[in-house]
Parts: structure tokens; C-alpha cells; sequence
């Protein structure tokens, strides 16, 4: 038998150079780029198998070996790896040699499974795979889904009792962003739990050629109460019906030291100690600020309780404001506290010094505390500007009351007639042109009624007179009742109101007297003397903060210029058809202008007017929530100026001018807006 030619000497020696410039050369013949991962199928069933492959295009099997390598997590080899020689077919039509790597592997959980490079070997050269992506999913009603990779997160510990922890609930590993339905996370026993919506943002991140992205689904403030070991509970969510459940998350929680125990501060903090005066008067009150700035447990935290020694705590107030961060609580708490001077002499108020424990350092540090000294000297009432004063000397004169009477022109029903003369003079004029005389001789009629409509009330002056001469020589209670019945029968009078509070506060009646001086704003600018009777109102002894008297804009001043610029409007509008005058156009557009302007002004102010400061009408405690049981939380002293922001029934919610809110009942406030109907429910 013959030597086949392809066995022949020659031949044999062609085929082995061959072979060994393949191997010297095998990186040029491999190219550099990575092979694809190929998975088949995709997604997958859980428990199911699945094939794994790459294609490296080398002429032959013998050139390529495989490493072995780490499997991801819930994923084990079934089969292989398989080496084979392949023949590929380009787009072209045209095909060369190529050698297919393929696993067989089982999936044992669900979720996007995230596949490394995969390494292999080249002749002698090392090269890796790109990497790859499987879906594992369940069957639910007979389709496939995959399931939501939900994960807690936390920061790096170590942790400490008392240490407010972030934990944000996060879906991992998401091809679309997607919105969360249902959320069910069971509350973590061993300390707080709060939860805080606004931690957490979308990540991106680039895995191959897919996006993947991590989107957090709400958020909480774990605070442990103790030391020991502590877990986050599973959570389950539903984000556009596909479900998901999280692994519950152990927390190990270390002791804080001794150190900080009267404090309990876990975080990084300052103090700040508002100065005080160096002299005060007798009776005089000072206000003493302790303000904790930082991020940490604020929340949660015991501020230093400052040392009065001699003196009077009248009351102390706290606020706070901050927000949830990756460090617990981020902002400040801030406590005032109302000190009374009763006595002559020097007084020092000692504040002690804080201490915390900065978890990231993990060191204690102490901020110094501060002695306060002053000198009480011996004095009397004053006022805002430092003289004494007294109640009658800031009355008004009843000519200055009559002069200040108020009509509210929008209140009058036959005044609105002023609003027909324009349109209706546009209307007759384009239906006789020739008659613009005439015609203008129509707004005539309703601005005389409107012109007849601004003389004012009549105020009995002798009851005016003998009610002032009552008030000049301090009589406060029998002028009151005089100034009541002029206010009721003339309640748009500011100056009869003002001089009303006037008897009120001297009858010791401040919260009727505070809240009548509003209602005065209410209707007649406040000028210096009723701003210097505000200021001696609101910071007497019994009040840490008051809001500002409002300076109420007259909205007779803008309705008035509304009928004004609308009827003008109108008459420039038929004037530049008449005369046929491009510049009559401009003036018709200048004053629709200022018609919107001026309707804009009055809704602005009958807007504010009907949204007054109302007044606690005597002291009362605040709750929590609008019931009667519940918890008690700020007591509101006669007087103070709140805000009502909220009804719930019978209850509303209240808003100090520090932005403190709480429950109280609709009884507990006075309101100008209402004033004669306060007083009778009080009555």
C-alpha cells in the first residue's frame, strides 16, 4: 500500500512548521477582542439547566485550554467544559475554522446572575472572555418573571449603642427602573425604627454592554437601645406585579462608652451658647439659647441642662430642624429657655459641658461648657425703645378715629354696577357710532352712586369722646364696654379697635387685647405707636417668640384703581375707534394692563386677610394628634400667635413662630377674622 501524499516526508515536516507558527503566532491569529458570553437559554428557569459558551476564532482545538474559575454565587457546573473545533459562517457567505468552549451549568437561584471574565489559554498567551449576564426566574400563570433582588444596606460598622444606623431597602441589578407597588417591611425590635423615604438614590453602573440599575424603595433610622446583635427583618416588595424578598440583614451592636453616657450623643457635633446682656432690670426676663449642630443621633441625643441658680425658669421651648442622611440625622436641635429676674445683684447661669462619641473616629470628645455672668440692676416697665409709657397716652382722639372709618367699597353689593358703564358703552357704540356723546353721558349714573356710596358711617361722637375721656383717665374696664359697642357696631374702624385693646390689656385681659390689636392691623395701617404697643404686648415675661404684626394692604386702595383702569379701558378702546388713532390703541392696552395688575393686587390682599394670625386665647397644652387622650406635647401660653395650618374636627393643628406644631381645640384660640363671635362663646 501507498504513502498517502499528505503523510509523505515533506509533507509531514509542512504540517508541523505549520503548526509551530500557529502557536508563535497565535495572538495575531486570535485577534484582541474578547470572546461574547453566550447563554442558552436566557432567562432560565431556577433549578433549571443552561449551556454556556464562547467561540474564539483559532483554527484549531489543540491551540486552546480553559482555567478553572469561580462560579457566581447559585450557580454549579453540571457539565464540562466541552472543546470542539467549528466552523463559522460570516455574513458574507464565507466561513473559516473556530473553536466553541461550552459549560453545562445548573442555576439554584434568581435574578440577574452576573458572570466575571472568563479566563483561557491561547498557545502560551492568557486571555479572558467579556462578561455575561443570566436571568434566572420563576413560572407564574405559565410565564417566566424574574424576581426582584432586594438587599439591605447599611455603612461600614462598627456600630454603637444609641448610633443612629441608615438601612435603605434596595432593588439590585435592574435592567429598567422600576416603581414599587407594595411595600411590607416589619419594624426591627432592640430600638427605633423610623422610617425615612428620602435616603437613598438611583445608582448606574455599566455591566458588558447592559445597564444595570440599583434603586433604592424607602429608607429608615435604626437607633439600638442597647448593645448585642440586632437584624433588620425581611422585607418583601411588589414593583409593577413582579415580586421580591430580601435576606434579613444582621446588625452587631458594640457598648458606647462610659464616657458619654449622660448625653448619649453618637455622632459629630458643636455647641453654640447665644450670649446674654451684661445688665438686666428687675422683672425683666432674658432668653438663653443652647443650639446642638451636627449629624448623628440628634434625634435622640440629652442636650446639657443649664444651671439657674437664683433665678426663675419661666419656660424653656425646644425646636429642631434636620433630616434624615447617610449619618443618621443631619441639622440642629435648639432649646430656649425664659429666665425672670426677681432680685438685685450678680447672677451667673452655668451651662455644662457635652460630650459624644464620634463613631468614625472612634474617639470621645467634649465641647467646654460656658459661664454666663450679668448684673441685675433695679428698674420698672419699659417698652420697646427703653421709656416708660402709659396705655392712655397712646389713645387716638376721636377725630382721628372718624377720619380713619372704614367702608370696604368691595362689600357693597349696588357698587359692582361701576363695572357696567364700560362694556356697555362699547356695545352701544358699535351699534351707533355716530352717538359717542351720548353714549358717554351712560357712566355718569353708576359712578354718581358709586361717589355717594364712599361717604362713610356715622359715628356717635359723644360716645366716642366720653369713651376716651374714660381711657385718658385709666378707667379700663368702663371704657372698654363703651369702645366694645362702638366696635360692634363699627368693626372696620382700626383705630376704634386699637384703642379697644387698649382697655383690654389694661383689664389684664392680654389674650383678647393681643388679639384685638390684629384686627386692627386689619383694617387701618399699623403706624409707631401701635407698633410699640405690639412690641410691649409680645415680648413681656411670658412669651419666647411672637410672630411679626402684619401690615394688611387696604384692599378698598386696589379695587378702587380696578374699576378706574376697567372702565378706562374701554373708553380708549371706543375713543381709538372713533378717532382711528394707532396711540388710543396703546393707551386701551396700557390700561387692560393695569386692570389685571390692580385685580391681582385685591385678590392678593382679600387673600391675606382672610388667613389672620389667630391668638391662644388662654394657656393650653398641645397634643400630638387631634384627640383628647392623646400624648401632651407643648403647653401654649395666653397670648402666644400662632398660625392655623390644619382641621381635624373639633381640633386644630397650630404652627408657632418657630414652626412647633400641635393639636388644640377650636375653642382654645381667638381669631380677628371672628372677633365679636370669640367673645360671645366665651361669654
Amino acid at each position: 500500500m501507498g504513502i498517502p501524499a499528505w503523510r509523505g516526508p515533506g509533507k509531514r515536516r509542512t504540517f508541523l512548521v505549520g503548526l509551530f507558527l500557529v502557536a508563535l503566532f497565535s495572538e495575531s491569529i486570535f485577534g484582541e477582542d474578547s470572546p461574547a458570553l453566550s447563554f442558552l437559554p436566557n432567562p432560565v428557569g431556577l433549578n433549571d439547566r443552561f449551556t454556556l459558551s464562547f467561540e474564539i476564532d483559532v483554527p484549531s482545538a489543540s491551540m486552546v485550554s480553559v482555567e478553572d474559575w469561580e462560579f457566581p454565587e447559585g450557580i454549579r457546573l453540571y457539565a464540562g467544559p466541552n472543546i470542539r473545533g467549528i466552523v463559522k459562517v460570516k455574513e458574507d457567505g464565507s466561513s473559516h475554522p473556530a473553536v466553541s468552549v461550552s459549560y453545562i451549568l445548573l442555576s439554584n437561584r434568581t435574578g440577574r446572575v452576573l458572570f466575571p471574565e472568563l479566563p483561557f489559554v491561547v498557545g502560551s498567551e492568557r486571555h479572558t472572555t467579556e462578561v455575561g449576564i443570566q436571568r434566572v426566574g420563576t413560572y407564574r400563570d405559565n410565564r417566566l418573571s424574574i424576581p426582584l433582588e432586594l438587599e439591605w444596606e447599611i455603612p461600614e460598622g462598627p456600630f454603637y449603642e444609641g448610633q443612629t444606623i441608615p438601612a435603605v431597602l434596595v432593588m439590585r441589578n435592574q435592567e429598567e427602573i422600576l416603581l414599587p407597588e407594595r411595600v411590607s417591611v416589619p419594624a426591627s425590635g432592640g430600638g427605633l425604627f423610623e422610617e425615612a423615604p428620602e435616603l437613598g438614590e438611583i445608582r448606574r453602573r455599566l455591566y458588558g454592554d447592559t445597564v444595570l440599575y440599583t434603586v433604592p424603595v424607602t429608607g429608615y433610622l435604626f437607633t439600638p437601645t442597647g448593645a448585642g446583635r440586632f437584624f433588620l427583618n425581611k422585607a418583601s416588595v411588589t414593583a409593577e406585579g413582579i415580586p421580591g424578598t430580601s435576606d434579613a440583614l444582621a446588625v452587631n451592636v458594640e457598648s458606647l462608652p462610659e464616657d458619654v453616657a449622660a448625653s448619649g450623643g453618637v455622632g459629630r457635633f458643636e455647641m453654640d451658647v447665644s450670649p446674654l446682656p451684661e445688665t438686666s432690670r428687675v422683672g425683666d426676663t432674658i432668653q438663653l439659647t443652647v443650639r446642638i449642630t451636627g449629624e448623628g443621633n440628634l434625634a435622640y441625643l440629652t442636650p446639657p441642662e443649664p444651671d439657674f441658680d437664683g433665678l426663675v425658669l419661666v419656660r424653656s421651648e425646644e425646636t429642631h430642624d434636620y433630616r434624615a442622611s447617610q449619618g443618621g440625622y443631619q441639622g440642629y436641635r435648639e432649646t430656649r429657655y425664659l429666665i425672670q429676674t426677681e432680685e438685685e445683684g450678680n447672677f451667673e447661669i452655668s451651662v455644662p459641658a457635652f460630650s459624644f462619641f464620634d463613631p468614625w473616629d472612634t474617639r470621645v470628645f467634649t465641647l467646654p461648657g460656658r459661664e454666663l455672668a450679668f448684673q441685675v440692676i433695679s428698674g420698672g416697665l419699659i417698652s420697646i425703645e427703653e421709656e416708660t409709657f402709659s396705655l392712655s397716652d397712646l389713645r387716638y382722639t376721636p377725630a382721628e378715629i372718624i377720619s380713619a372709618q372704614s367702608i370696604e367699597l368691595f362689600r357693597l353689593r349696588y357698587v359692582y354696577l361701576a363695572f357696567v358703564p364700560g362694556p356697555l358703552l362699547l356695545f352701544l357704540f358699535r351699534v351707533h357710532r355716530k352717538r359717542l356723546l351720548q353714549f358717554l353721558l351712560l357712566l355718569l349714573a353708576p359712578w354718581v352712586l358709586f361717589i355717594l356710596s364712599v361717604s362713610g358711617e356715622h359715628i356717635d361722637f359723644e360716645r366716642l369722646k366720653e369713651a376716651g375721656e374714660l381711657l385718658q383717665q385709666q378707667e379700663y374696664e368702663a371704657a372698654s364696654l363703651l369702645y366694645r359697642d362702638l366696635a360692634s357696631e363699627h368693626p372696620r374702624n382700626g383705630r376704634l379697635l386699637f384703642n379697644w385693646a387698649l382697655c383690654l390689656e389694661g383689664t389684664e385681659k392680654r389674650a383678647e387685647a393681643v388679639n384685638t390689636l390684629i384686627a386692627s392691623a386689619r383694617h387701618a395701617v399699623p403706624d409707631p405707636r401701635v407698633r410699640s404697643f405690639w412690641d410691649s404686648l409680645t415680648d413681656s415675661d411670658q412669651y419666647i417668640r411672637q410672630f411679626q404684626l402684619p401690615a394688611y394692604f387696604p384692599p378698598d386702595v386696589s379695587f378702587i384703581l380696578l374699576l378706574i383702569f376697567y372702565n378706562l379701558f374701554f373708553l380708549a378702546a371706543v375713543l381709538a375707534m372713533f378717532f382711528k388713532r394707532s396711540y388710543l390703541l396703546l393707551v386701551s392696552l396700557l390700561f387692560g394692563t393695569l386692570s389685571f395688575a390692580a385685580a391681582g393686587l385685591f385678590g392678593h390682599a382679600v387673600y391675606v386677610r382672610s388667613s389672620p394670625i389667630a391668638v391662644v386665647a388662654s394657656d393650653v397644652v398641645s397634643r400630638r394628634i387631634p384627640r383628647d387622650s392623646a400624648e401632651a406635647w407643648l403647653e401654649l401660653p395666653e397670648g402666644l400667635t400662632v398660625k392655623v395650618t390644619q382641621r381635624s374636627g373639633d381640633f386644630l393643628l397650630l404652627s408657632t413662630a418657630y414652626g412647633v406644631e400641635g393639636w388644640v381645640g377650636s375653642g382654645d384660640i381667638l381669631r380677628s377674622d371672628n372677633l365679636f363671635q370669640d367673645r360671645r362663646e366665651q361669654e
